[in-house]
């Protein structure tokens, strides 16, 4: 059997990484809730901030679980947060990834049309 404590900061840490679905945080949290009964959670509720979140948003979450808040709403909210962040990190990455290429194909265009120009 697990530590509570010890099951509580493994799912902080795969949500703050974008480790659970929704769907996937909830059957996490049932299954600690299985586990480690009243103890798992302690009651209230997080006050929820307007989308988009920024990684600033999620480390600030962070923070309010090293200050122990620990409800299952805070958690729930915590996997959603972090997947969003991480899957909006993820797509901007790309678009650079892609902004890149685009950036050294023309580039490549460019030295072409210039090679042919001179060479008349």
């Amino acid at each position: 059997m697990r530590d509570c404590t010890k099951a509580k900061l493994e799912f902080i840490h795969k949500a703050m990484e974008g480790a659970y679905t929704a769907e996937q945080a909830q059957t996490e949290l049932d299954r600690m809730e299985r586990e480690f009964g009243k103890q798992a959670f302690l009651p209230g509720k997080v006050p929820r901030k307007p989308r988009p979140w920024t990684k600033a948003d999620l480390e600030h979450l962070r923070m309010k679980a090293a200050a122990g808040a620990c409800s299952r709403d805070f958690f729930a909210y915590l996997a959603e947060m972090g997947e969003e962040v991480n899957r909006m990190e993820r797509q901007k990455r790309r678009i650079k990834i892609l902004a890149i290429i685009v950036a050294v194909v023309a580039v490549a265009a460019v030295i072409v049309a210039v090679i042919r120009v001179l060479r008349g």
